[in-house]
């Protein structure tokens, strides 16, 4: 007998399975896109608004903080409710606060509006990740999420070059307009896909109905020392990777005298040459030795991050010319794209199917949070005091303290049993485990 979510799994095709995957990767492009178009737009905005890096930074902070709050709030409902309405109220925000952006007549509500445009992010990002599980069994879950996350690099590209041609050309502002309206559009997408069931792609006990968690359950997790160590090691890698992001630009332009548009242009581009064939490995080949090893995620993912590491070293205190400096800027960005397609797989070998909406969010949240404070603020504190190079070694010491969680994890993995949400344990058991 076929239980409740695999039949709902069943009449959801193939087919329509990964045209609803390229769907959430345009949307995720998009969302992206909006996100990072701040990162391209650094240069025109300090000079149109007379700020310090400092200042900079805090733009990012009002994003993120916004981000965080909404964070639990949409992961909680997403665990509760159909997610379509959600993911349609995040878009529509998104959209709107973005082109708003463009429209700022000062710096004040510039933030304003990036802090509307961060409560959209977090619903749509807290929420879509779950949904996009649904729709793939976990030998296949590594792949598509490791096509997900190229996103990102797309977005990259697309943000900055796209960005920085508009921002030369029509001004900061026209930026921010075409970054909104590819959301508002590729969210009607919405109406053409099927909803999944919450653990459709899983396996459980047959007739059985998947358990709804209650709040005791949710806040449970955060006794659960796995759960703690990923969301530690998440945000600090994710510090490293969003520092290197948002100021890699910044630190070519300065350092070797380059055009901001020439930096810009390179950093975006970076993201698809070097990344995008990293995460489509990584999804591939990592998927296939997760199922037959304990731990294989986390492992290619402390890897991936050590070598990331020694890239930015490079980048600092190797390179001595501009083309030096390119290919550790490279070598960096494939090295972070390797881990990049393990990272959702990894949380949901460690919590429940009814809290991933949940523990999404909060790792989201976490990571965001220690990105604004730490990426943001404390790089940008420390560039206007000691210069942007110095304050760029903030980098590779959160990557090794993300490795240090990373590898806390690895050790917590090995001694604990599967979870049904990857494998063929009932749904009690990973009740108790939240409990």
């Amino acid at each position: 007998m076929m239980s409740a979510a695999n039949e709902a799994h069943a009449e959801i095709k193939s087919g329509a399975r990964w045209g609803a995957l390229w769907l959430f990767f345009g949307l995720w492009v998009a969302c992206y896109s909006s996100m990072f178009v701040t990162g391209a737009l650094l240069e025109p905005i300090k000079l149109a608004f007379h700020l310090t890096d400092e200042q900079l930074g805090r733009l990012n902070t009002f994003y993120i903080t916004s981000f965080v709050i909404m964070s639990p709030i949409a992961g909680l409902l997403g665990d509760k409710v159909r997610r379509r309405p959600l993911l349609w109220i995040g878009l529509a925000l998104q959209c709107l606060a973005t082109i708003a952006s463009g429209t700022a007549g000062g710096f004040l509500s510039l933030c304003l509006w990036r802090a509307v445009s961060g409560v959209g992010e977090a619903i749509f990002f807290g929420v879509s990740p779950s949904w996009i599980a649904d729709l793939f069994a976990p030998k296949r879950r590594g792949l598509a999420f490791g096509i997900i996350v190229t996103s990102g690099q797309f977005a990259a590209l697309a943000s900055y070059a796209g960005g920085a041609w508009l921002s030369s050309h029509e001004g900061w502002g026209a930026a921010y307009i075409g970054a909104g309206i590819p959301v508002g559009l590729l969210s009607l997408g919405l109406f053409l896909i099927k909803e999944p069931t919450p653990g459709a792609s899983d396996n459980s006990v047959p007739g059985q109905a998947l358990h709804t968690n209650t709040l005791r359950e949710a806040f449970a997790l955060f006794r659960n020392p796995g759960f703690f160590a990923y969301i530690f090691g998440y945000t600090f890698r994710l510090v490293s990777v969003g520092g290197l992001f948002f100021w890699g630009a910044q630190y070519l332009s300065r350092h070797y005298n380059v055009s901001n548009i020439s930096a810009v242009s390179f950093v975006g581009l970076s993201y698809v040459i070097t990344g995008v064939p990293a995460m489509l490995v990584a999804g591939f080949v990592a998927g296939h030795f997760s199922v037959r090893i304990r731990g294989a995620y986390v492992s290619w993912l402390i890897l991936g991050d050590l070598f990331a590491a020694f890239m930015v070293i490079g980048f600092l205190d190797i390179a001595r010319n501009i083309n030096q400096a390119e290919l550790f800027f490279l070598a960096e960005v494939f090295f972070a794209g390797l881990s990049w397609g393990v990272i959702t797989p990894i949380l949901y070998e460690i919590v429940p199917v009814g809290l991933r909406n949940f523990a999404s969010s909060i790792a989201m949240a976490a990571q965001n949070l220690g990105t604004a404070l730490i990426a943001s603020e404390v790089i940008g504190f420390l560039s206007d005091l000691y210069g942007i190079r110095t304050a760029f070694y903030v980098i590779p010491v959160s990557y090794f303290i993300g490795i240090a969680f990373w590898i806390v994890l690895f050790f917590y993995q090995r001694r604990q049993p599967r979870l049904q949400s990857d494998f063929d344990q009932p749904i009690n058991a990973e009740v108790e485990l939240a409990r």
